[in-house]
């Protein structure tokens, strides 16, 4: 009995997940605003983000424990798909923006715990999500690799990490061939 409620359990935590992740490709869906050319040189810089793939930073230091992509849960026998990577990383530990652009949403959301979305122009976008601290609000210009938020548990379910996705026409990509190897 207690086997079966704790698979119960799990089973309702992998679904929350993936209603989850249907509501965050809703919200970047309407999140997405026409774009104003002054503003995008403006904030984004000369360098487009299409531009820097495979030379982008790790947003945090720390070891990379699921990847991007489909995912079998052996312990249940049921796949997912995972739209971008975790990091573990000591809570507190900074988390810098990969690319310069514009924070288009920094709140609580559900499944995910405090989350992050940079907004690079061109139709990319970046995730940040289990946050301890945000230190920038939406709206906010960021800098390539200034520090935008802290690494905490929020939405995690398996202690302090960041989950990290890049965005292209609100999309998911895999994050790991835009990060610089090393």
């Amino acid at each position: 009995a207690q086997i079966r409620a704790r698979k119960a359990l799990e089973l309702a935590a992998i679904e929350a997940l993936q209603k989850a992740a249907t509501r965050l490709d809703k919200t970047m869906h309407r999140l997405k605003a026409p774009p104003d050319e002054n503003a995008v040189a403006a904030v984004f810089g000369d360098t487009p983000f299409h531009a820097r793939k495979g030379l982008l930073k790790m947003p945090v230091s720390g070891e990379i424990i699921h990847f991007f992509g489909p995912y079998l849960n052996r312990r249940f026998n049921v796949t997912n798909v995972r739209g971008g990577i975790d990091i573990q990383a000591e809570k507190g530990a900074p988390i810098r923006a990969v690319h310069g652009g514009r924070v288009l949403f920094a709140d609580w959301f559900r499944g995910y715990g405090n989350l992050m979305i940079i907004d690079h122009g061109d139709a990319y976008y970046t995730v940040y999500a289990h946050l301890e601290e945000m230190l920038k609000p939406r709206g906010a210009p960021v800098k390539a690799g200034e520090v935008i938020a802290t690494v905490g548990d929020t939405g995690s379910l398996e202690g302090p990490m960041l989950y990290f996705e890049v965005r292209h026409h609100g999309k998911p990509v895999d994050p790991v061939p835009w990060l610089e190897r090393g």
